[in-house]
């Protein structure tokens, strides 16, 4: 029989593992780069900051405090961290620049599942400790690894895998291994919604304002475990990496993506890439010819730039145009790369963009050549070299706008 739980009540404590040390796990604060700490105020104010990465034990030390004085005086203290960190850079006035988004992601380090089961009939009445028997028991039954943590977030649980830190350049397994994980915990109430790199996540020994409950470990893998992520995603993913060339070798490539076959997977340096990689690797190879060109493209230059990274990030996510935020990344993308321009033409473009993402996800095509493509812009290797200049040296720091010259990248799928 299920152990029943009195909402009023909550176990105590368990103090084996502090905040910091929690958050070190994903968190290196001997490196470069930013994450993000959001707290909500007891007048539900909801700031966010973006901290450098050594600030990492000073600011947790803060929260700590505040938990003193939570248990003292009865105060609130919503905290919530970034699981992932954000590169940063210089602004134009000197100031330090970060934001937490999917295109500034610096590397990730951890895979997590948010349980919302108290909004499940059958299961809200369970306690903590059992639903973390009961998510134990479902890894097991799939043949997961076990988690590195549980953690109690006051009303429901977080369910990590920390993993050694992975770059941006291979985030598109990395959702992949996300999105089977929250759909395998669905039946435990898991959030499908919560699956996200940018994804912000309570801090431990806080508060949960709602419920007036600490966010507190319930179970902690004994071993302390850190997961290699390639064994993790071999779990979770429905293949694995060997698979996947297989399937590619032998010309499965339709069948196992499971969308239209764009133009962009003929391009002369495709080989091993998805095309959704291969979008993901040249919004990056555009990012890094910006960053190595000390962010000054020349006038002429700025505006396709702009553009093409937008491009490049429509072509990624095309299949989920119906999701809100796709349209203001898109804006966000064009303005914070040509800050020039005007809000108004930058608008027209995003506009423009947003559109044929529609149009590709309803399976509009464009014909050329005999061939269908997607109605969103597929530039080829020697297409983006000619228009911005690119040279054989700068091609050796990018992974795929190279020439036939430039030789092949390894590439994590």
């Amino acid at each position: 029989m299920s152990q029943k739980f009195n909402t009023a009540q909550q176990l105590p404590l368990d103090f084996q593992i502090s905040a910091y040390q929690e958050a070190s796990c994903f968190l290196d604060d001997s490196r470069n780069g930013h994450y993000a700490i959001v707290t909500k105020r007891a007048d539900a104010k909801v700031v966010q900051r973006m901290m450098p990465l050594h600030t990492l034990p000073y600011v947790l030390e803060q929260q700590a405090q505040n938990f003193e004085k939570y248990k003292k005086t009865n105060g609130k203290n919503d905290i919530w961290i970034s699981q992932a960190t954000f590169v940063g850079w210089k602004g134009n006035n000197g100031q330090n620049l970060a934001f937490r988004r999917k295109t500034t992601l610096a590397s990730i380090a951890t895979l997590f599942c948010d349980l919302d089961y108290y909004k499940d009939e059958k299961l809200k009445h369970l306690s903590p400790e059992r639903m973390a028997d009961m998510v134990l028991e479902h890894c097991n039954k799939l043949g997961y690894p076990l988690p590195s943590l549980i953690i109690d977030t006051g009303r429901g649980l977080q369910i990590k895998w920390h993993h050694e830190p992975i770059p941006r350049k291979a985030l598109t397994r990395w959702e992949a291994a996300s999105s089977h994980l929250v759909n395998s915990f669905k039946s435990l109430g898991c959030d499908i919604g919560v699956r996200d790199a940018t994804r912000i996540l309570r801090v431990l020994h806080t508060v949960n304002q709602k419920s007036g409950k600490i966010v507190r470990v319930v179970w902690l893998n004994p071993n302390q475990t850190t997961h290699k992520f390639n064994d993790l995603c071999n779990a979770v993913l429905p293949y694995t990496q060997e698979q996947i060339k297989e399937f590619r070798s032998a010309a499965k490539q339709r069948k196992l993506d499971g969308v239209k076959e764009s133009a962009v997977i003929h391009f002369a340096n495709a080989k091993g890439f998805s095309p959704r990689t291969l979008n993901w690797a040249r919004l990056n190879d555009l990012q890094t010819l910006h960053k190595l060109r000390n962010f000054e493209m020349g006038d002429g230059l700025r505006e396709p730039l702009a553009f093409y990274m937008a491009n490049q990030y429509a072509l990624c996510h095309q299949q989920h145009y119906a999701d809100p935020n796709q349209y203001h990344e898109i804006l966000r993308i064009i303005k914070s790369t040509h800050k020039g321009m005007e809000h108004a033409t930058a608008v027209a473009k995003a506009q423009w963009l947003h559109k044929l993402m529609g149009e590709a996800q309803t399976g509009k095509t464009k014909e050329f050549d005999g061939k269908e493509y997607t109605p969103l812009y597929t530039p080829s290797n020697d297409w983006f070299i000619n228009l911005f200049g690119i040279s054989s040296g700068e091609q050796k720091h990018l992974d795929t706008i190279i020439d036939s010259t430039g030789g092949s990248r390894d590439f994590p799928l």
